[in-house]
């Protein structure tokens, strides 16, 4: 079993990267399925198992829905979030 660690501003990234990908997809109607998606991040994040990512994206969302932006659909929000997430999650929603 993997040792827990706090996820890297790296490892958010590259989550945060595909989760919007999912919103846009999720937006305009483009199917996408969730499951090849987390698959794929589980061969760029070897440490981070499959309900690991699922989880994250379940922050993103807490993030995004807490800031007033919708999030994709059956992603329903978790809290508990890290602040280093938050803070990249709404760099990437505020106009600059």
């Amino acid at each position: 079993m993997v040792e827990q660690t706090d996820w890297t501003e790296e490892e958010n990234q590259i989550v945060i990267d595909a989760y919007f990908d999912m919103l846009h997809r999720d937006r305009v109607g483009r199917p996408f399925v969730k499951a090849a998606i987390v698959r794929a991040l589980q061969q760029q994040l070897p440490d981070r198992g499959r309900t690991s990512i699922e989880y994250k994206f379940r922050n993103i969302s807490a993030v995004l829905d807490a800031a007033g932006f919708s999030f994709v659909t059956g992603y329903v929000p978790a809290a508990n979030y890290q602040e280093s997430l938050r803070d990249l999650v709404l760099a990437r929603v505020s106009p600059e």
